[in-house]
C-alpha cells in the first residue's frame, strides 16, 4: 500500500477576497493516486506531499504566508476509479460563521509578520590597495616598490539585516547549503554578490498542541561584494621557453621555469614584489618606473562564497 502520484490541479484553484471580512480564502485540489483500492482517505491526505495544517497557501509562483489550510476534504474521483482521489484543501485568512459575524481562528504563530531589524558591524583587514584622486585602485609599497610587511589595514563595514520568522519547519540540509552564499540574484534591492547568508538560528517552540521554529535570519551586506582582492605579486617569476632555445634555457640564458627574484645586488628578494599578470616581474631592480606600477600593475579579484538565489526561499 503507497501513494504513487501525488500533484495538484492547476486548473482547479480558486481564490476569493471579501474585504469587509477582511478575508482571503483560497482552494486548491490534489490528485493523489495509490496502488491498492484498500488504500483510504487517511492514508490519502495525510500523505506529506499534501497540504497539512498548520501549512500556508503556496504554489510554484505564488504564496500568501497568512492565508492557512483551515479545511481539507477527501474523495475518490469516481465509484470506477478507488485509485485516484481528490484533496480539496481551502485555506483562509479568517473564518465566519455563515451569518456575517467574523470568528477569528486560534492565533497561529505562522501569522505572525517577519520582525526586520538593521544593524552594522565593522573589521579590520589587510590593505594592499588604496585609492587615487579618481577612486582608481592602487597598490600600496614603499620608494623601492616593495609591499610593507606587515601591510595596514582597512576599516570594513558591513551592514547587517536580521529577520525573525516562524516556520512549520526548519531543513537543516537546506540551510547548511545556503550558509555563507552570496546572492546571485537581486535580492531586496541588491545586486547580485552584494549579499551574504549567515547560518540561521531555529528554537523549536511547542505551542497548541504542535510545535513551530522560530528562526532568525541573518544577512551582511557588502557594496563592493564578497570578494578578495590580491595583487599579481611573488618573490618568484615565472619563465617560458623560448622557440629555438636549448632545452631547459632560454635565449637570454636563463633557466626556464620557476626562478626566485633578485634585488639589484644580486641578493633573492625577500618580499614579494610585483608581477605583470603573465608570471613575468613588472618592474626590473634599479628602474624608477613608477609610473609603471601605477599604471600596468594587476589587481586580482577572488570570489571565495559560492552563490545561490536567495529569491526562493521568501524570507522577507
Amino acid at each position: 500500500m503507497a501513494i504513487v502520484e501525488v500533484k495538484l490541479a492547476f486548473s482547479a484553484q480558486t481564490g476569493n477576497d471579501k474585504l469587509y471580512l477582511r478575508r482571503r480564502s483560497y482552494e486548491q485540489k490534489w490528485l493523489v493516486r495509490t496502488d491498492n483500492a484498500a488504500d483510504g482517505p487517511a492514508l490519502v491526505k495525510n500523505d506529506p506531499r499534501v497540504p497539512q495544517y498548520g501549512s500556508y497557501y503556496q504554489t510554484g509562483t505564488e504564496y500568501d504566508s497568512f492565508a492557512r489550510l483551515r479545511e481539507r476534504d477527501c474523495e475518490q474521483v469516481s465509484p470506477d476509479s478507488n485509485l485516484l482521489w481528490v484533496v480539496t484543501c481551502r485555506f483562509d485568512t479568517m473564518a465566519d460563521n455563515g451569518a456575517g459575524d467574523t470568528l477569528l481562528p486560534p492565533p497561529q504563530p505562522y501569522d505572525d509578520p517577519p520582525i526586520a531589524e538593521w544593524d552594522a558591524h565593522e573589521d579590520k583587514e589587510p590593505a594592499y590597495f588604496c585609492y587615487g584622486d579618481n577612486e582608481e585602485q592602487l597598490p600600496i609599497t614603499n620608494s623601492a616598490l616593495d609591499f610593507y610587511d606587515p601591510p595596514p589595514e582597512r576599516i570594513v563595514t558591513a551592514q547587517i539585516f536580521k529577520v525573525q520568522r516562524n516556520l512549520s519547519d526548519f531543513n537543516p540540509v537546506q540551510w547548511a547549503l545556503y550558509s555563507n552564499a552570496v546572492n546571485s540574484d537581486s535580492w531586496y534591492g541588491f545586486a547580485p554578490g552584494m549579499v551574504l547568508f549567515k547560518p540561521p538560528k531555529a528554537k523549536l517552540v511547542a505551542q497548541r498542541g504542535f510545535g513551530y521554529w522560530q528562526t532568525q535570519f541573518e544577512f551582511h551586506i557588502n557594496y563592493r561584494g564578497w570578494f578578495h582582492y590580491m595583487w599579481d605579486a611573488g618573490m618568484r617569476e615565472y619563465l617560458p621557453p623560448d622557440n629555438g632555445a636549448a632545452v631547459g634555457r632560454r635565449n637570454d640564458g636563463k633557466k626556464v621555469g620557476y626562478n626566485h627574484l633578485k634585488n639589484e645586488d644580486g641578493t633573492f628578494v625577500t618580499h614579494p614584489v610585483l608581477l605583470n599578470g603573465n608570471g613575468r616581474r613588472l618592474v626590473q631592480p634599479g628602474i624608477a618606473a613608477l609610473n609603471t606600477v601605477l599604471r600596468e600593475a594587476v589587481l586580482f579579484k577572488f570570489r571565495v562564497q559560492h552563490k545561490l538565489p536567495f529569491g526562493p526561499l521568501q524570507i522577507i
